[in-house]
């Protein structure tokens, strides 16, 4: 959505963009956030937008997530929607019947080793010194058939992407072992 002036849509403007500087690794306190219209001001539009691409729960995912665990290869947003730019992919989850599960799913398998592996086997753009996700890698990897998880798993996703999203010590052996088998 652009309006005919080519100025942002007026749903955007008072948006929260999303700077991970800013987010630290939690994401809760909306008030740390300066909205579109601080941050761009009335700065036109690459190309169209709908307000579903930015509703929470939504994942953004890091187009360069960096090659070791300190670096954040994703981030889960839950309370609130949030524009952001280019170097992250949004998966909004709104409108899917267990929204938590789909973007806690996706935050746990953008941080494990198994899509980090398989980014660097499918991807056109790995060099040297870094990598960059695409779209299409995160797209092609296999997501689970919710239904077919059990309410235990369903339980160990949300725990472990709370962990994940925590201060301190992560425990990569645990996500990895649930996202591989």
């Amino acid at each position: 959505f652009k309006s005919q002036s080519g100025e942002p849509p007026k749903w955007l403007l008072n948006l929260p963009v999303f700077v991970p500087s800013d987010a630290g690794f939690l994401l809760q306190d909306l008030n740390q956030l300066q909205t579109y219209r601080a941050t761009f001001g009335e700065k036109k539009l690459d190309r169209p937008r709908t307000p579903s691409l930015y509703a929470h729960p939504l994942t953004l995912v890091s187009r360069a997530p960096g090659e070791d665990k300190t670096h954040r290869k994703s981030f889960r947003i839950s309370s609130f929607d949030v524009c952001f730019e280019q170097p992250f992919y949004g998966y909004s989850a709104a409108k899917h019947p267990h929204p938590e599960l789909v973007v806690s799913l996706l935050h746990l398998f953008a941080h494990s080793d198994l899509f980090h592996h398989f980014c660097l086997m499918r991807s056109a753009y790995v060099g040297a010194k870094h990598r960059i996700v695409t779209k299409s890698d995160i797209d092609a990897f296999p997501f689970p058939v919710l239904e077919d998880l059990s309410q235990e798993d369903r339980a160990t996703v949300l725990s472990l992407a709370d962990a994940l999203d925590a201060h301190g010590e992560k425990d990569w052996d645990a996500l990895n072992a649930f996202v591989c088998r």
